[in-house]
């Protein structure tokens, strides 16, 4: 370390001073020969003696009040030190930032050397100092490991074979000293399933068919060409031992250190980068783009200054005063949420930090909790019990979120907590703590944007998450030359006012269009519908509306049934319009006997013309059109009976299969001139008024379907919230939509043992239902999985709120009879939605006042069965309907 103080050849800059052990004490002692550059920016030039001036001391991510005092010490005399004895909070603060010479302090070295320090500078205003701190940057890695680092940095490559290897032994960060056949399979079918890094294989006569290979292919490769180089041109690391590939035991000590391991992951990343040409100083400088992005970059910095107000990073570290990382743990609600007290923290980041980055519109539902004024009472998710409850769920939510990404565990940042649905509250939060890892951008769909104009393919960005996004768009900022030293402010001012305009310059018609809303981010999307729907002046809740799109996301035929005025058709009409799709409304009359009104009929001159549905068919099915989804609403459509007229689309929806990435059916329509199958962007929604006018369904229908009830209105509700921004209608993908699962063999390994939690489940309702020879069979079973695995990918609604609606929607409908059998049958399942044992036999009174007085897991459906079992009793006859 040398000297406690240096002096720094820079005019600004008062001095530097190492860390030591007074910083974590009480303050800084400041020796003669730098005096004067503190007093010279105190008020009056002076500290009396024994009298101290209270300053403001200005961290990169922190803002302290502390004084400045002149001690009249025995030994010393006049002494002018920093103190802050009592800011535990400071204190606090420098031993988390200074953690490398805290620990050499608290183990005792005998000799303390770090290259850690404070540099001062004065502040524009007397009595404030700005300053700026180095960090130690490698805690603990020696030469050894250092070594390594370097040799895997610097490993030539003729081929990118090397790369998935070391992956396999960094195994997302539990690092593998001994990997198998099985760890390289898997690392490598991973690596090359990504369309950017197969590309690869393709350029080879002998790796051409890479994607039919299975396991002996890829280990073939993988002993031929990575494991041979390693183990022979890096032998002091790499070896084999009979079936297994090495890294030396002298590497064991490091492997669960998390500087090693941040350092291993850059370092394959960095062969990443390089051999596939990612690093954008390398990709694009000398093309046209890049001499683009150059000319935008001198055109912005020649502004810059002139344009925008460049302090407000006095407001960041105003938020953390207010709201210290520290607090987070123990929070209140009040200085949370919106409604109640000024300065809460949602005030903060939707409206008093705007200038850092805006995370305005939609309603306050956005931030989970917050008090209506008009309604006089605390708005909460309705799975809690009351407000203190879902407080405790999210606080702890948000101090875990924090908490991992400040020690590095970004693998936990995507955990299924009470904000994984929050982007850009989340984001937002992080980078007012941590502004040199993140970047003040908040959209999802913005940053994926940027990364595919800076070059990186849909695969290399469809699976990350808010806050990897932003950390890959920051990297981007770090590889080019000209922007790298820029503050985050600045990088996304020049993003919003230099690149963002050139999307809307694009063909609206391209294939890339930026205007086009990325189909793999659900929530983002419904929540943007839910806004438009207010927007329009109608309310659906968020639960309404992700319900509905699972139910369309599992299967493409969907029934809504109710009572009459309900928003049926209504809802369908709204979110087609939200998303972009096109909307077409069919009337079922009563006549409807067959398919000759939807499918066609030929006429007396054999002639083939065509119904109003194959219309619709042929329309979507256009080259044109196959990526736009076509929403058919069939309305009152039980004024017939749907076997009748419908039974051609009932049976050829079940022969769907997977064809080159889409999904085709049966043709639908096999005439001379005229060939259909059912498209894979045709949706039908169906809707029902549920009296004694019209006709019931058969199990073939609704076993093919999700039963969608809409009963229930809110009389009081007279003028639903208002949004403060107008929501645009969104242009959505069909994608977004299309159903990923036809068979269960098609769910993902990641999701499996999740189907089977699930499964088990299904299998305990299904043995209920044979008491009355309800029991399903494997169509049922196999689409309530995919429904509850598409709602734990897209993070729409609680797993018991989505079960929920499985078992009104899938279950309850069918059920039907007045057996005493069917009433058994009521009886075992109101205990199973209840997980207790509530009633023996028919106990309305017992079974209301449990509804009334716990929490009962599966509410609706607990509710719904009541209902049934109140018909059996009174009528000896129970139906879902009536």
């Amino acid at each position: 370390m040398g000297e406690s103080w240096l002096t720094i050849k820079d005019e600004n800059c008062i001095g530097r001073k190492y860390i030591d052990k007074s910083l974590f004490k009480y303050g800084i002692h400041i020796p003669i020969e730098y005096r004067s550059g503190f007093l010279s920016n105190i008020e009056n030039n002076k500290v009396e003696l024994g009298k101290s001036q209270q300053i403001d001391l200005f961290f990169e991510d922190y803002k302290a009040k502390v004084e400045i005092r002149n001690i009249n010490s025995k030994s010393r005399g006049e002494t002018i030190q920093i103190r802050y004895d009592s800011n535990k909070e400071l204190i606090d603060y420098l031993k988390n930032k200074f953690i490398y010479t805290y620990d050499l302090i608290k183990n005792e070295e005998p000799n303390i050397d770090t290259d850690e320090y404070l540099e001062f500078y004065k502040g524009e205003e007397l009595n404030t100092f700005y300053i700026k701190s180095n960090v130690h940057n490698s805690i603990s890695l020696d030469e050894i490991a250092k070594e390594f680092i370097n040799t895997i940095k610097n490993t030539s490559m003729s081929k990118s074979y090397k790369i998935p290897l070391l992956w396999a032994f960094y195994n997302n960060g539990n690092i593998k000293l001994k990997i198998n056949e099985d760890d390289v399979y898997k690392s490598f079918k991973g690596f090359y399933s990504k369309e950017e890094n197969g590309i690869d294989l393709e350029k080879s006569q002998s790796t051409k068919d890479y994607k039919s290979w299975g396991k002996k292919e890829y280990v073939k490769l993988a002993k031929n060409a990575p494991i041979k180089y390693l183990s022979e041109g890096t032998s002091q690391y790499f070896y084999k031992e009979n079936d297994l590939f090495c890294i030396s035991e002298n590497l064991n000590k490091y492997i669960n250190n998390n500087e090693f391991k941040e350092a291993f992951k850059d370092a394959i990343e960095q062969l990443e980068y390089k051999y596939y040409k990612r690093e954008i100083k390398n990709k694009v400088k000398g093309d046209t783009q890049f001499m683009e992005l150059k000319h935008l970059i001198e055109k912005f910095d020649k502004t810059y200054e002139s344009t925008y107000k460049i302090d407000d990073e006095e407001l960041r570290l105003e938020f953390i005063k207010q709201f210290p990382i520290e607090s987070l743990e123990n929070l209140e609600l009040e200085r949370y949420a919106l409604g109640k007290q000024p300065n809460n923290m949602c005030w903060w980041l939707e409206f008093h930090t705007v200038p850092l980055g805006s995370i305005k519109g939609g309603s306050s539902k956005k931030f989970k909790i917050y008090y209506s004024s008009k309604d006089g009472k605390w708005i909460y998710p309705n799975y809690f019990s009351n407000v203190e409850e879902a407080w405790i769920e999210l606080r702890k939510s948000i101090f875990n979120f924090v908490n991992n990404y400040r020690i590095g565990k970004y693998e936990l940042l995507d955990d299924n907590s009470m904000i994984s649905s929050m982007n850009m509250f989340k984001t937002k939060l992080l980078y007012m703590y941590f502004p040199k890892k993140l970047l003040p951008v908040y959209s999802l769909d913005h940053i994926k944007k940027l990364l595919k104009y800076f070059g990186y393919k849909d695969d290399a960005i469809r699976d990350l998450n808010i806050v990897k996004a932003n950390m890959e768009l920051k990297k981007i900022q770090s590889n080019i030359d000209e922007i790298k030293n820029w503050d985050g402010l600045k990088f996304m001012r020049f993003i919003y006012s230099e690149i963002f305009p050139l999307f809307s310059e694009e063909s609206q018609e391209s294939e890339d269009n930026l205007t086009k809303y990325n189909y793999e981010n659900s929530l983002e999307v419904i929540n943007k519908v839910q806004n438009y729907i207010q927007n329009e002046g109608y309310n659906y809740t968020h639960e309404q509306l992700s319900n509905l799109y699972l139910s369309l996301k599992t299967k493409p035929f969907v029934i809504l049934a109710g009572i009459s005025g309900t928003g049926k058709s209504k809802i369908v009409r709204l979110m087609s319009q939200a998303i972009g799709a096109e909307f077409n409304q069919i009337s079922i009359r009563p006549d409807y006997n067959d398919s000759t009104e939807l499918i066609g009929y030929k006429n007396l001159n054999d002639e083939f013309i065509q119904g109003t549905l194959t219309k619709l068919i042929v329309e979507a099915s256009k080259e044109e059109n196959k990526s736009k989804p076509y929403f058919v609403c069939l309305d009152e459509m039980n004024l017939a009976r749907v076997e009748y007229y419908l039974s051609d689309y009932l049976s050829i929806i079940e022969s769907r299969k997977k064809v080159d990435g889409k999904i085709i059916t049966n043709n639908i329509l096999d005439e001379d001139k005229i060939k259909l199958h059912i498209p894979d962007n045709l949706y039908i929604i169906g809707t029902v008024n549920m009296d004694d006018t019209t006709f019931q369904f058969s199990r073939k229908v609704l076993d093919r379907a999700n039963t969608i009830e809409f009963s229930d209105v809110d009389l009081d509700n007279l003028f639903p919230e208002e949004i403060q921004e107008k929501q645009e209608a969104l242009q959505v993908d069909n994608n977004f939509l299309k159903t990923s699962y036809l068979k269960t063999i098609d769910i993902e390994q990641e999701y499996r043992e999740y189907a089977k939690t699930i499964n088990k489940k299904i299998i305990e309702i299904n043995e209920i239902l044979k008491i009355s020879q309800k029991q399903f069979a494997y169509r049922v079973r196999d689409e309530i999985i995919f429904y509850m695995i598409e709602n734990k990918k897209s993070q729409l609604l609680n797993e018991d709120v989505a079960f929920d609606y499985q078992i009104m929607q899938k279950i309850l409908p069918a059920i039907v009879g007045s057996e005493y059998s069917v009433c058994e049958v009521l009886i075992n399942l109101f205990n199973f939605v209840c997980d207790k044992k509530v009633i023996e036999e028919i106990d309305i009174e017992e079974a209301e006042n449990y509804i009334q007085n716990e929490n009962v897991k599966y509410e609706n459906s607990a509710k719904k069965i009541l209902y049934m079992l109140k018909g059996y009793q009174n009528d000896g006859y129970c139906s879902y309907w009536y």
